[in-house]
C-alpha cells in the first residue's frame, strides 16, 4: 500500500527512529513510488534508508552486504545527538 508506507516512514522520522528499510515485491509499482519519494526525504533529513526489491529467492551475499553496511550507517546514527521530534 502506497500511502500507509509512505505515510509511517514519515512517521518514523518524526518519531526518532535511526533508519529505514523498505522491502517490497519485485515489479510492484507502489513499492517503487514509495522508493522514490521516502529515498530522497530520508537522505535530505540525514536518516540512513534501505530499499530491497523482493523477487521471492535467497538473499544473495550482495544484499546481506548492504544489510551490514545499513546497520553500522543506523548506529552510527543513533550515536548523533538529535534534535526533538517536532
Amino acid at each position: 500500500e502506497l500511502l500507509p508506507t509512505i505515510g509511517k516512514g514519515l512517521d518514523a522520522a518524526r518519531e526518532g527512529y535511526d533508519g529505514l528499510i523498505l522491502i517490497g515485491p519485485f515489479n510492484c509499482l507502489p513499492f517503487r513510488i514509495s522508493e522514490a519519494i521516502l529515498k530522497p526525504l530520508s537522505i535530505q533529513q540525514g536518516m540512513p534508508i534501505l530499499t530491497y526489491e523482493s523477487d521471492g529467492y535467497a538473499v544473495s551475499p550482495s544484499v546481506l552486504r548492504q544489510i551490514d553496511v545499513h546497520i553500522q550507517q543506523v548506529l552510527d546514527h543513533a550515536s548523533r545527538p538529535h534534535a526533538a521530534p517536532a
